[in-house]
Formats: C-alpha cells, sequence, structure tokens
C-alpha cells in the first residue's frame, strides 16, 4: 500500500459526498482511506458505513468524540500506506492530484515531506487565495521553515508524510491549532522535504472554525507552539528570522489583548534598529520597550479603534 488517507469525521454529512467524490474519482488508486467517524452519531455515521460498504479501500472506524487531534490519532495507528496524507471532510483535491504527487515520491523516495499548493478559504471571495508553491528541495529544515514561511501555512492537509515520521509522535489532544503542534517535531525528523506545483488542495472557508473563532485560550495555544519552534531555531541575525519573530510577536499582542495574561515571548536574542520594514520597527520597540509594552500599546490602539468606528 502505497498511501494512506486520514479523514477526520464529525456532523459533515452534508459535505463528506464532496469529499469522498474527489478521492474515489483519483486516477491513482494505490490508497486506502480511514474514514475516523468521531461520534457523529445519525446520519454521519450511516453515511459513513454506506462508503465502507461500496468500496474495499475505504476503512470506517466508529470512536466516542475526541475532536479532530484524537480522530487523527486513531488514523495514524491504523494507517498501514508508505506514505500517510490528512483530507478534512469538508474539503476536496484537485482532480489528478494523487497521481501527480505520488509520481513524484516515487522518483525520489528520499523525500520525507512533499507539500502541495492550497486554495485557501475557498468558497469565500472576501478571504480565498491560492498557496502556489515552486518545485523546491529542502535539506535544511531551517530553510524550509523561514525562506518558504511555511510557519504560515503549517496545514497537514496540503501535504504528503512518510508514514514512519509519526513514529512515538501524535497531534496533540486538547488543544487547538494541533497542525502546528506536531509539525515541527516532524521536520525535525526529516532529512530533505519538497515543495511541488503539482496539485491543489480545495480548504473550504468555514465561518465557526478555529481560523475564524479564535478566543484567548486559543490563541494561546498557538502562540505556544510557536515558542516552542523558536527554541528549536538557532538565533540568526537575518530577514528570514525577524520576519517570523515578528510574525510571533504578533499572535502573542493578540493574546494579550484578550486575555491581558502575562507575556511569554522575549525580547530578540540580537538588537533591531532599522526602522523600514515595519516588522523591523516592531521589532526594535520590543527591544526597546519590551513585549508588555508593546502589548499594552497594542490593546490600547485597538480599542481607540473599536471606540472611533
Amino acid at each position: 500500500m502505497k498511501l494512506s488517507i486520514i479523514i477526520p469525521v464529525y456532523h459533515t454529512e452534508k459535505t463528506l459526498g464532496r469529499c469522498m467524490d474527489s478521492i474515489l474519482s483519483q486516477s491513482f488508486k494505490d490508497y486506502e482511506i480511514l474514514l475516523v467517524d468521531d461520534g457523529s452519531g445519525n446520519p454521519c455515521d450511516q453515511l459513513c458505513d454506506d462508503y465502507g460498504r461500496k468500496e474495499t479501500r475505504i476503512r470506517v472506524i466508529h470512536q466516542a468524540h475526541g475532536g479532530l487531534s484524537h480522530a487523527r490519532n486513531t488514523g495514524i495507528k491504523l494507517a498501514t500506506g508508505k506514505h500517510v496524507t490528512f483530507i478534512d471532510s469538508d474539503d476536496r483535491i484537485e482532480t489528478g492530484t494523487l497521481d501527480r504527487l505520488m509520481s513524484i515520491l516515487a522518483v525520489h523516495p528520499e523525500y520525507d515531506i512533499l507539500e502541495y499548493g492550497a486554495f485557501v478559504h475557498y468558497s469565500n471571495p472576501n478571504r480565498q487565495h491560492v498557496l502556489r508553491l515552486g518545485d523546491h528541495v529542502f535539506h535544511s529544515m531551517y530553510d524550509y521553515w523561514l525562506t518558504g514561511k511555511v510557519y504560515a501555512h503549517s496545514y497537514v492537509c496540503n501535504k504528503v508524510f512518510r508514514r514512519t515520521l509519526f513514529q512515538g509522535l501524535s497531534f496533540p489532544e486538547g488543544k487547538s491549532f494541533e497542525d502546528m503542534g506536531i509539525l515541527p517535531a516532524l521536520l525535525e525528523r526529516c532529512k530533505t522535504v519538497a515543495t511541488t506545483s503539482a496539485g491543489l488542495y480545495y480548504y473550504y472557508d468555514n465561518p465557526q472554525g478555529i481560523t475564524r473563532m479564535a478566543d484567548g485560550k486559543q490563541l494561546g495555544d498557538l502562540l505556544q507552539f510557536h515558542l516552542q519552534a523558536l527554541t528549536q531555531l538557532p538565533p540568526k541575525d537575518s530577514v528570514l528570522y525577524r520576519q517570523y519573530y515578528a510574525s510571533v510577536l504578533n499572535i502573542q499582542m493578540d493574546v494579550y489583548e484578550r486575555t491581558g495574561q502575562e507575556t511569554k515571548l522575549k525580547k530578540m536574542p540580537f538588537p533591531s534598529y532599522a526602522l523600514y520594514p515595519l516588522y523591523n520597527f516592531k521589532l526594535t520597540l520590543l527591544n526597546i520597550f519590551g513585549t508588555k509594552w508593546m502589548c499594552k500599546w497594542n490593546r490600547r490602539i485597538h480599542s481607540v479603534y473599536r471606540r472611533n468606528r
């Protein structure tokens, strides 16, 4: 078996057909589908069983509701393919995607992870955009994280993984932004990662999804995952490192604005005094005044903006 496709299912009976059709219509067929029904109840669990009866490559697992991470972890434990990928049950993939991706991996068995493009927030004209990736190979995970700005698209759904990377690892349960919680640990085990312009994942916009509705606690999970990633990156006085640090600073300010909790992000490990571009200006203020002052300043500005709207 070349590929295991893990699909967590929870009350997505309206979109599961779209997702499954996009997979079953692929020309590549050497795969198994693990439909992990995470305590949906009828009619969703019945729909999963219907697919399992129609197609021998589909394995249906019913379990008590434990959340997205728990469902994915169940799928990983039961997967038998050389590679594994994840598709959410309200999303789909473009025609021909699996054949193109698996053809690349057949030629390049040294690739531990292959990342492909995604149509992000598809179906929402105000937010949708295409994440376009070139054909690149990375032997340094430091370069992959920063040059490709993977921290900004740490989704697991637009990536194909060597299954053995997950041995002893699991998605963090009871946490939000779980993709960011596992990807850095997976990259620590990689020697070669590639990106490709082939294929496309359609990540449908969800108005009730975590990226739209995250509260302070959930953003706090995201911040903690990024702080852990920063400890794994050797400090480097470079534009790319500064951009990432500024990105984490933005998350820290959002968390403080919503919770007022003690700040966790420290000053840069080296000074930053350039006034342009904007991320350097923010880091300059961070190094001069400290994180807490930056967070209070940000919250005050947002408060004034909301009052004047």
